[in-house]
């Protein structure tokens, strides 16, 4: 009975997932970032993010990366702009803030795996810890949002993911946003990943697509 209990259970949860048909697309840019998301075809609304301090207008967020000495995460955005410059000179010495990082994508003519990105202090990291640092912030971000939204706790391996790349791109840029967008998603066991080249304004190409691939 309670293997029997445990399979409804699963099996409605699935079919919960299917018809809401969840969808995250996020945004890594040169100056903001952000993601927008959709709980659903019921509704046929766009959400998309929330200002972190409560504010309106744009929903993105400056594109900045704080990482601790011992390079795990501390923070992206606004906050991660204001604890850097808050850190003494000594302690700016040890800590890793990245910005306008997207660029040294497109910019590069040699990209591989081993590629770093030098950080305001000097130091320098790999670029795919940065990337997938940086993803990792908003898939937990967007997650937060929808169970908050829906009021329905789910998981990262029962959303589809979009990540954008911009199309103008050459195809090591592309191959290398990838990567990072796999491995971040490969933590959660997450197959339902997609890789969109726009050229669009992001969050009108974000609504074009959700209508038209998605409900």
């Amino acid at each position: 009975m309670a293997d029997q209990a445990s399979a409804a259970t699963s099996t409605s949860r699935e079919d919960l997932c299917t018809s809401l048909k969840l969808v995250v697309a996020i945004d890594v840019g040169t100056t903001y970032s952000g993601y927008a998301f959709s709980i659903g075809e019921r509704d046929k609304k766009i959400y998309v993010m929330k200002q972190p301090t409560g504010g309106a207008g744009n929903q993105k967020i400056p594109t900045c990366l704080l990482l601790q000495p011992d390079h795990r995460f501390h923070s992206f955005g606004q906050p991660a702009q204001e604890h850097y410059y808050q850190l003494s000179e000594e302690e700016q010495s040890s800590w890793l803030y990245f910005e306008r990082f997207k660029m040294t994508l497109h910019s590069s003519k040699a990209l591989n795996r081993e590629k770093e990105i030098e950080a305001a202090n000097g130091k320098r990291l790999s670029a795919l810890t940065v990337f997938s640092r940086s993803l990792e912030f908003f898939k937990d971000s967007a997650i937060t949002d929808i169970c908050r939204t829906s009021r329905t706790d789910f998981r990262a391996d029962e959303v589809t993911w979009i990540v954008t790349v911009p199309a103008i791109w050459e195809e090591p840029a592309k191959q290398f946003m990838r990567e990072a967008a796999y491995l971040v998603l490969k933590l959660v066991q997450c197959s339902n990943l997609q890789i969109r080249f726009i050229e669009l304004n992001f969050m009108v190409h974000i609504w074009l697509d959700l209508h038209q691939h998605f409900w």
